[in-house]
C-alpha cells in the first residue's frame, strides 16, 4: 500500500485480484474505490507513488518488470490499464520491494532472485544503476527517507533493516532481530518503522 499525497488517494496491490486500487474519500465520508490496472500477476506485494507526476509503480515478479500506471486527478474519469508502460524489463529475476523519490526523479528496487541486489534508476527507467549486491540475500521491501537522501530495506533472509546513501554508499545495519521477521518498513518523522 502507498499514499499519493497531492490527490490523497490510496494505493494498493490486491494479489488475489491481480489488481492495483485506488481509494478516495468523498467529501461525505465514504469511500470509493476503483481499478486503475488489471492484470497484474499474483506476485505483486508493494506499490509506489510518484504524487509529483501522478504515477504508480510496481513490481511484478512473475512477469519480471517494474510497471508504470499514470493516474487521473478525479478517481470518477480513471480508466483502468490506460497509459500503462513497463519501465524496466530487462536482467530482473525476481522484483520485489519499490520506492520513489519523486523530487530527485529516482526510482528504487529490490531484486530477490539468482543474483539478489538493490537497483536506482529515473523514473522513467533511464540511467539504471546497481546500488547494493554484495551481502544481501532477500531485500523486501524499500523506502526512502526524503529529509535525510537515505535508503533504507528489509532483508528478511538475514533479519536485518539496513540503509544507505542513493549512491549505494554509507551502508549500516540498523536492526538485526533474529526473533522477527521482517517484511516492510517506513519512515515516519525521521524513524524508519
Amino acid at each position: 500500500m502507498s499514499y499519493d499525497y497531492r490527490r490523497k488517494y490510496i494505493v494498493m496491490s490486491d494479489k488475489g485480484a491481480k489488481t492495483i486500487t485506488l481509494v478516495s474519500r468523498t467529501s461525505e465520508g465514504e469511500f470509493l474505490g476503483t481499478f486503475i490496472h488489471v492484470g497484474t500477476s499474483s506476485r505483486v506485494g508493494h506499490v509506489a507513488v510518484d504524487w509529483m507526476s501522478a504515477n504508480v509503480y510496481w513490481a511484478d515478479s512473475v512477469f519480471g518488470w517494474i510497471g508504470l500506471q499514470a493516474i487521473s486527478n478525479n478517481i470518477l474519469t480513471i480508466a483502468f490499464n490506460d497509459k500503462f508502460k513497463a519501465v524496466v524489463d530487462k536482467y530482473l529475476d525476481i522484483p520485489s520491494g519499490i520506492a520513489v523519490h519523486p523530487q530527485k526523479r529516482f526510482l528504487f528496487w529490490s531484486d530477490i532472485g539468482t543474483l539478489a541486489r538493490i537497483e536506482r534508476s529515473n523514473l522513467d527507467g533511464s540511467s539504471r544503476m546497481a546500488l547494493i549486491w554484495l551481502g544481501v540475500i532477500r531485500p523486501i521491501s524499500l523506502t526512502v527517507d526524503h529529509a535525510n537522501n537515505n535508503l533504507y530495506w528489509v532483508d528478511s533472509a538475514r533479519s536485518t533493516v539496513e540503509l544507505c546513501d542513493f549512491y549505494g554508499n554509507n551502508r549500516r545495519v540498523l536492526v538485526t532481530s533474529f526473533t522477527s521477521q521482517f517484511y516492510g518498513l517506513d519512515i515516519y518523522q525521521n524513524s524508519c518503522i
